[in-house]
């Protein structure tokens, strides 16, 4: 009889039922695509700017494009690019064959710092002749600069070139640092850690990094190491790790008790919500996760 009453059923009624159940197959498909994950964006109490921040990035790896799908649902006018940007060598073809088809995208957003792969096409020609044309924020043909954005003073320094108390980098930084009338908060960033519990601490930035201490800074962002760590303020310096951005990743291969967070499970970026006094932070993975948050003030 069971049988019976279901087959004898009105045909419209057994149409509208199957469409209804496509459509809520549909709809359930789509809705990972199509639905903003929540409390990803809008973020940053008091912000005058949001940026994001990675470094070691585009490659024939996965990860990179789930980086570049990830900021896709973040809020940010800039993307602070913390060298390794084009794997192997740092060539305009490699950029143009992956990071433009991943991250090209956001290049109107791009503040850019080269790393030692950049640097394996002679002067890191690609890295510059691509954000020669692509990086309107990017000054011509540059290996550093400063810029400012949030209330704050920002320096894309170089680690790929000398960086001792007699370069041509250090004397530049020095002076910049003694304008007075500069935003009170200060930050840089760069490619090779000075600190790290990975595999690649590097001293040759140690120079700048305590000129910047000297001067009051307040933030220095690097990469390199593929992993992400958060370090306890060395003379007022909260120091970050992000070298997340999509190539494969490297171990934590020691302790230290000035790290606050260390994690080499997860691609992601640094956000950072500017405000003048300070900055709001944390660190999104590409699965939609914050692993790390907090803020600083300046001084």
């Amino acid at each position: 009889m069971r049988a019976a009453v279901a087959t004898h059923r009105p045909r419209a009624l057994r149409i509208a039922t199957v469409a209804v159940a496509m459509t809520l197959l549909a709809c359930l498909d789509a809705l990972p695509e199509q639905t903003p994950v929540q409390g990803l964006t809008p973020w940053g109490a008091h912000r005058r700017a949001v940026i994001v921040a990675a470094g070691d990035l585009a490659s024939d790896s996965y990860g990179d494009s789930k980086v570049g799908d990830l900021m896709a649902v973040l809020e940010f006018s800039g993307f602070f690019v913390l060298g390794d940007n084009a794997y192997a060598n740092g060539s305009l073809a490699e950029y143009r064959q992956y990071w433009a088809p991943v991250f090209g995208r956001y290049d109107s957003r791009a503040f850019p710092s080269p790393g030692n792969h950049d640097y394996g096409t002679p002067g890191a020609q690609g890295y510059m002749a691509y954000f020669d044309s692509a990086a309107p924020n990017y000054p011509r043909n540059s290996a550093y600069y400063v810029f400012e954005m949030g209330g704050w003073r920002w320096f894309s320094l170089n680690s790929e070139i000398p960086a001792d108390s007699n370069s041509a980098q250090y004397t530049w930084l020095t002076t910049q640092l003694s304008v007075t009338d500069s935003p009170a908060c200060v930050g840089a960033f760069w490619h090779r850690p000075v600190y790290s519990v990975g595999t690649y601490a590097d001293e040759v930035m140690h120079p700048i990094l305590k000129l910047l201490a000297v001067h009051n800074a307040t933030l220095v962002l690097t990469a390199h190491d593929h992993n992400y760590q958060r370090w306890h303020p060395k003379d007022g310096i909260t120091q970050f790790v992000v070298g997340t951005g999509g190539r494969f990743r490297y171990p934590i291969t020691r302790s230290d008790s000035l790290v606050v967070v260390a994690d080499h499970d997860h691609y992601g970026v640094l956000q950072l919500g500017l405000w003048e006094g300070g900055a709001d932070f944390r660190f999104v993975t590409t699965e939609r996760t914050v692993r790390d948050s907090g803020a600083v003030s300046c001084y």
